[in-house]
């Protein structure tokens, strides 16, 4: 039932947005609304990694729970977290004061997230607790919690190849390239992770690091294999980016998930779920 009356109550406030503007209500495009999607799901998935849970059905439905939120059991949705910049999510975003007149600050998403500065997306208007909880932008059904379980582990194989190429990045004594700074590697990043996903197959990338030729985790995956080339094209980022920059090891220590670096440990099978209290 409470979950019925959000449904209704985020239907009702479409169809007001649609009224009182007479148009689309301005969204971020779908790539964007799954990368921060993905980004809750990974915090979720964190956070279910504490709980004694071995089953496949308990472990959807606390997934669900920790993303739409359990009023009965008390658990806030991460969801609402995410768009007020609470905790790890206070990362996601840049903090615009609007002065003395008492009315919160806007946030809008960090460029270096999205990779388009020449674009603002801002919570509450581009990004809102309606179009990251549906399935889909135009369907007001909520993301279940095998979705969300999946996102996460797509994020996570992604951000298992970037932790290993940002730590190839510091030399033996634990520095970057003279004159790199966090905009570098981030660069870098993107840039090798276009080569494993989008570029020719070489022959020293062990083949369960490279990405299948269709695999639903890799951004952009519309592109043809015979279009692309070593060069990555701009604003283009791994699906998961968001999460392994909000979660990664570049984050707060209090933050820092451990499932990047146990990303094999995510449960692919019931029989392995027992994994995740070990990680």
């Amino acid at each position: 039932v409470f979950y019925i009356g959000i449904i209704k109550e985020m239907a009702s406030q479409g169809r007001k947005t649609s009224n009182s503007s007479n148009r689309k209500p301005n969204l971020a495009p779908a790539n964007i609304q799954k990368q921060v999607q993905a980004a809750i799901a990974v915090s979720c998935m964190t956070y279910v990694s504490s709980l004694e849970t071995t089953k496949l059905p308990d472990v959807h439905q606390k997934h669900f729970y920790s993303y739409h939120g359990n009023p009965v059991s008390g658990i806030l949705p991460m969801v609402k977290d995410c768009l007020t910049g609470e905790g790890s999510f206070g990362d996601l975003w840049d903090r615009i004061d609007n002065g003395s007149d008492g009315s919160a600050a806007q946030l809008t998403l960090k460029t270096h997230m999205s990779q388009k500065g020449h674009i603002l997306y801002r919570a509450g208007e581009s990004l809102t607790i309606q179009s990251l909880s549906n399935a889909r932008q135009m369907n007001p059904i909520l993301i279940s919690g095998r979705a969300i379980f999946a996102m996460a582990q797509a994020a996570l194989k992604n951000g298992k190849k970037a932790l290993f190429i940002e730590k190839a990045a510091y030399n033996s004594a634990g520095l970057l390239p003279s004159g790199w700074n966090d905009e570098d590697l981030d660069k870098h990043i993107l840039d090798e992770m276009w080569k494993l996903l989008k570029g020719p197959k070489v022959h020293d990338v062990d083949v369960e690091e490279i990405e299948d030729e269709n695999d639903p985790s890799d951004e952009h995956s519309d592109v043809s294999k015979d279009d692309t080339t070593l060069e990555r094209p701009e604003g283009w980022i791994f699906q998961g980016w968001f999460a392994y920059r909000l979660l990664g090891p570049r984050a707060h220590p209090d933050f820092q998930t451990h499932l990047f670096s146990n990303a094999q440990h995510t449960f692919s099978t019931i029989e392995n779920h027992a994994a995740l209290q070990a990680a």
